[in-house]
């Protein structure tokens, strides 16, 4: 009975033991979508691009950004145990195509890569006889380009405002990584941009100089919107300082004018002796940029004194210059303001002069 019960159990186990052997070699058919991206090893001295050749007809196509994921849809056939691994590898996420992946190669240039020698030379499919029956799409553009290095020199950018002196980068240059394709369009004046944000701009205290620290470093402009592009080092520091927001002029001297009505102009002779025709040592402080005008001319700075009508009468003897139709933010100092004068009432045609209030 015992010998019986074994028979029965040994001719089971090998009937599942084959029913599995056949199961597995089976030849069975699935839809399959893989992602592929397109991108070198760290540290190759070669890059790979993904291109979209319809982004300028006739013309190179355009590399889609780093780490674009191409969907590939395809059918497959195969036993049972290798399509697993297929389906396997699409839920695995995307697989990683190199220069010098088979079916790739490294030469240089831009052209169109049949996709079904790629997929065929990854683990899952030729090591294990599964069949592409179908793949979409068939081909893609590609472009395999030379990594080469460029020493480019580092420009502070700030907002709006001035600077005393010029704005100095530490190290004063940067290494720029990029595809010969777009290191090509460097040039001598090319620069890498360390600019400084407007929030650091407003902290930073007019007049002293200062290093801002770390700064990221951003890709010259011919390079803005290139793949593959790096900057070694990746921050920089700045050192500059920002121009007072208010400043100080010296004048050595300021004309000094009389403001009288044109009607007194004609009853009344003024004098002014030579000495007082000029304030001496005029010091003008405001904002900065108000300043710089009047350094450059821009706003021409005279002294006035005004005469009333009743000061002619009375024949004062001197008075305070003053500075009106100036911005109010101009502030300005004088060693002295004290303009003398000399008033005399003229008479009528054919007499002599007549002192006023006479």
């Amino acid at each position: 009975m015992a010998r019986h019960v074994q028979t029965i159990v040994a001719a089971t186990v090998l009937a599942m033991l084959v029913w599995l052997f056949a199961e597995a070699e089976s030849l069975r058919t699935e839809e399959v979508t893989i992602e592929l991206v397109f991108d070198a090893d760290r540290g190759s001295e070669r890059t790979i691009d993904l291109v979209d050749p319809s982004s300028t007809p006739g013309a190179p196509g355009t590399p889609r950004p780093s780490g674009t994921v191409l969907r590939v849809a395809m059918t497959v056939e195969g036993a049972t145990e290798s399509i697993e691994g297929v389906l396997r590898l699409s839920r695995s996420g995307p697989v990683r195509i190199t220069p010098g992946s088979e079916g790739v190669g490294t030469a240089r240039g831009e052209f169109s890569l049949p996709l079904r020698p790629v997929v065929r030379a990854l683990p899952e499919f030729g090591a294990q006889g599964v069949s592409i029956r179908r793949i979409e799409p068939e081909d893609v553009t590609v472009r395999v380009d030379d990594l080469v290095t460029r020493d480019v020199k580092i420009t502070v950018v700030t907002p709006e405002g001035d600077l005393e002196g010029l704005p100095e980068a530490v190290p004063a240059t940067a290494k720029v990584i990029a595809p010969s394709r777009e290191a090509a369009k460097l040039t001598e004046t090319s620069a890498v941009v360390l600019r400084i944000d407007d929030r650091t701009w407003s902290r930073l205290v007019p007049g002293r100089r200062e290093t801002v620290p770390a700064v990221p470093l951003e890709a010259p402009a011919e390079l803005r919107g290139a793949t593959r592009v790096q900057i070694v080092p990746g921050a920089a520091d700045a050192i500059l300082t920002v121009r007072s927001r208010t400043a100080t002029v010296r004048l050595p001297n300021v004309p000094v004018h009389l403001r009288v009505a044109p009607a007194e102009l004609a009853a009344f002779d003024i004098t002014v002796p030579e000495a007082d025709r000029a304030l001496l040592d005029v010091t003008v402080s405001g904002p900065a940029d108000l300043i710089r005008q009047i350094e450059t001319r821009e706003i021409p700075v005279v002294a006035f004194v005004p005469l009333s009508f009743e000061e002619l009468e009375r024949a004062i003897t001197s008075k305070e210059a003053v500075f009106t139709g100036f911005p109010t933010a101009l502030r300005f100092e004088a060693a002295s303001r004290v303009v003398r004068l000399t008033i005399t009432r003229r008479a009528p045609a054919g007499t002599g002069a007549t002192p006023p209030g006479q």
